[in-house]
């Protein structure tokens, strides 16, 4: 969906759509997502609004990628989505290549994700710079986590998961 009017997002049915991407789109009221009771799957590009609130009553989501969310500070909404299994965070390709990253204050909320399987982290740092609250997420059977953290931060989460694919960047490995 591109909405370039600002005018917000709208469907004449908006309960019948299980999937939904907007890509650098001038939203004006991103609370219209809410009227999006049955999304499964939604990816998002330039999401400009302060918060994840709207997307927080997104209970049957089961896919969520979310690229490029400078004016976020908090994930803690995303605790809400207890259906999500599959999660991707990540800030424009041209940060990566400039050494910048997306802040947010930490990565806990995402512990209470119980269904998640599969965690993408690209250009995206907690402010405590802290892996730790992934290491009890059994759920997670892959994990993408790009720079940002130090060594020592993935090591202890490949050792807490055990089972899980990790995929992190070549220093990590030891």
């Amino acid at each position: 969906m591109r909405d370039r009017s600002g005018q917000g997002l709208s469907h004449d049915q908006p309960h019948r759509v299980l999937s939904l991407k907007v890509w650098y789109s001038r939203v004006a009221d991103w609370t219209a997502l809410e009227a999006f009771t049955n999304l499964q799957t939604l990816e998002v590009a330039g999401y400009d609004h302060s918060n994840l609130e709207p997307v927080s009553s997104l209970s049957h989501l089961r896919e969520l990628r979310l690229l490029h969310f400078p004016n976020v500070s908090s994930l803690s909404p995303l605790a809400n989505l207890s259906a999500l299994e599959d999660l991707a965070l990540a800030s424009q390709p041209s940060f990566d290549a400039s050494g910048k990253y997306l802040n947010v204050a930490s990565l806990s909320p995402l512990a209470q994700l119980p269904k998640l399987r599969q965690l993408r982290i690209f250009g995206v740092r907690a402010s405590d710079r802290s892996l730790h609250a992934l290491s009890r997420m059994v759920s997670l059977s892959t994990i993408h986590i790009g720079r940002g953290f130090a060594v020592s931060e993935y090591a202890a989460l490949r050792s807490a998961l055990p089972a899980a694919v990790c995929h992190f960047p070549e220093a990590s490995r030891g």
